[in-house]
């Protein structure tokens, strides 16, 4: 006398689960279609995509001027210096992609460089202590601790 274990009870049938999966990828397929062709993401993809380097995509991420910035930073500033900005808000995504970006360089609170972005520190005439080092534009520019 052999002990067969009961055999499973199936709730659907090969057939009904070819059904289920095909319905669950189709609503998985109109769910991401729908934002890209709603919200208009669709042509931020198109966007991107058209960007053929990694370079050009990272660009288009971070934004074409900050990236340009970030740069700038990456060629001048040696990569044991470090950083303060203005005109980037403190613990945004642009904040993170620049410290990304820029590492080995580390922001600090009193820092050797001050890397302004469309901030405040190009209007005070006296710049606390702070001279001009390089520059892209008037609105983006880094400036030197004054020794």
């Amino acid at each position: 006398m052999t002990n067969h274990a009961p055999a499973p009870v199936l709730i659907f049938n090969r057939k009904q689960w070819q059904y289920v999966l095909a319905a669950w990828v189709v609503m998985w397929i109109f769910f991401f279609c729908k934002d890209l062709l709603t919200k208009g993401y669709l042509n931020d993809y198109k966007e991107l995509l058209a960007r053929p380097t990694l370079e050009g995509k990272r660009s288009w991420v971070t934004g074409d001027r900050l990236y340009e910035l970030i740069q700038l930073c990456r060629t001048v500033i040696p990569e044991n210096a470090t950083f303060g900005y203005d005109g980037i808000k403190d613990q945004s995504l642009s904040d993170w992609r620049t410290r990304y970006y820029l590492y080995p360089r580390l922001r600090s609170d009193d820092p050797d460089y001050l890397i302004v972005f469309g901030g405040t520190a190009g209007a005070r005439p006296d710049r606390g202590g702070w001279r001009p080092y390089k520059s892209l534009d008037r609105e983006r520019f880094i400036l030197k601790k004054a020794p």
